[in-house]
């Protein structure tokens, strides 16, 4: 028959090494979420940088139907549209649609710049998951061997 002593030992193993294995898998899992959610911000940040490609292409399609249009109302009126306020016109729309072009692409920059580095802080925050996980199962294990020791002593 085993004594209490030795009783009290095995069940503060077994309840040290449940509590340890039970921090470590608690941090593992949370880890898990933030490197799917870190994954998931990647690739929304591809997604714009995609989107914004095709918004500025369009943009400057439209801005060449702008000038072409306006090139041809001046042609229309018997106006040389490369010269003089047609020409400015016809500049002022050319130029016009590309600044909206780059405003749609430095739009899309800016959005995926934050979706990657919101993907890159939860990436590091899965790391320190993981080192909070391996640091809480070690802590349980050297408070159950003080425990131990402090029932061998009695």
């Amino acid at each position: 028959m085993c004594e209490p002593t030795t009783i009290a030992i095995g069940l503060a193993l077994a309840s040290g090494a449940l509590q340890a294995k039970g921090a470590a898998d608690q941090a593992s899992a949370d880890a898990g979420t933030l490197e799917q959610q870190a994954e998931l911000e990647r690739l929304k940040a591809s997604d714009a940088r995609i989107r914004g490609a095709q918004e500025t292409g369009a943009a400057r399609t439209a801005a060449t139907h702008r000038t072409g249009e306006a090139r041809a109302l001046a042609a229309a009126s018997g106006v040389d549209p490369n010269q003089g306020s047609a020409g400015d016109i016809v500049a002022a729309t050319a130029s016009l649609g590309e600044l909206d072009a780059l405003t749609i692409q430095s739009n899309a920059a800016r959005e995926a710049w934050g979706h990657q580095a919101q993907g890159e802080m939860l990436d590091q925050a899965a790391k320190e998951k993981r080192k909070q996980g391996r640091l809480g199962a070690l802590g349980g294990f050297l408070s159950t061997g003080a425990r131990i020791a402090g029932m061998g002593g009695k």
